[in-house]
């Protein structure tokens, strides 16, 4: 099997077509992770680095999940650089949009599933390939038999544990989607924005996070000149009820920013987290540890901005 057959990510036999000058990118078509584009760069990253590996299979269900959902095929690099494709990600930013817990690794398999059911009963057949739908966090097939198992016992689905299975998302397991769907705002096309509200900041927000939210096909909402007194106003809590993802801005360190995160976070929402690389040394503990846009000029802000809408926001 030559080098151009195999998936870099997950190391199966895949079809795989040079794209662009000297072959810097590649399509990818897998029956393990799907559809999905790489850098030459990041081919030879995955393959490379050691770190890297251990995270190849967080990379696979990613890349599986957006196939099955029938998004917009992305690009993997290793640095999000002007003039590449988009939608594209970088392998940091799979890694740190991974499930952080087993409750929502077990809710995105059950997902999966659904999403892979042609009607309420249908069987779905999957055999040793498809282990990525379950977002395992080890590439030991005992990781994935643990997702399965529990999603029998939690009656969520009918089947037998194993491969190859047929699994039937069962009543409890559709209302349990329902649920899940309800609480991400699936049909909401708002994107609420919480930053300082300085007049320095005016370009920042005309030219790039207005613009990148609008350009990537939503709504963009902030409540401007609200100040925080010890508890949140009520409108803002309801805007950010109302959105589907929420961009958190940390330029000039306010509370306010702070607290509408972890409002967001408590909610179940997506947050993007940016920062102006002068104050990145400034960010509290709690949060250093999530995967920040850090931006120098509004342009690029923009560029990161509308990519990471358009690769993480689904």
């Amino acid at each position: 099997m030559s080098f151009q057959d195999v998936c870099s990510i997950c190391g199966n036999q895949a079809k795989v077509v040079g794209l662009g000058p000297l072959d810097q990118y590649h399509n990818v078509d897998c029956e393990v992770c799907g559809s999905y584009s790489i850098s030459d760069i990041a081919r030879d990253y995955v393959c490379e680095d050691k770190n890297t590996q251990q995270h190849r299979v967080k990379l696979s269900s990613f890349l599986r999940e957006r196939t099955i959902k029938n998004l917009e095929k992305i690009t993997v690099v290793v640095e999000d650089k002007d003039g590449q494709p988009v939608p594209r990600i970088t392998i940091e930013g799979i890694v740190e949009a991974f499930p952080k817990n087993l409750a929502d690794r077990i809710d995105r398999a059950l997902l999966n599933l659904a999403l892979l059911s042609k009607f309420a009963g249908d069987k779905v057949k999957l055999n040793e390939k498809d282990y990525s739908i379950f977002c395992p966090d080890s590439i030991r097939i005992d990781a994935t038999f643990f997702i399965m198992e529990q999603l029998i016992s939690e009656d969520y689905v009918k089947g037998h544990q194993g491969f190859p299975t047929e699994l039937i998302v069962t009543s409890k397991g559709w209302n349990r989607v329902a649920d899940l769907q309800r609480t991400v705002n699936k049909e909401s096309k708002q994107g609420f924005v919480a930053m300082w509200f300085d007049s320095s900041m005016d370009l920042v927000w005309k030219k790039a996070i207005q613009k990148a939210i609008t350009d990537a096909g939503f709504t963009p909402r902030r409540i401007d000149n609200k100040e925080h007194n010890n508890k949140i106003c009520d409108e803002i809590i309801a805007e950010i009820r109302n959105s589907k993802f929420v961009v958190c801005d940390f330029t000039g360190q306010r509370g306010g920013v702070y607290f509408e995160a972890g409002f967001a976070l408590g909610l179940g929402l997506p947050v993007i987290w940016t920062c102006k690389s002068n104050e990145v040394d400034k960010l509290h503990f709690d949060t250093r540890q999530y995967n920040h846009i850090v931006w120098d000029e509004e342009e690029d802000l923009y560029t990161k901005l509308f990519n990471r809408i358009k690769a993480t926001i689904i």
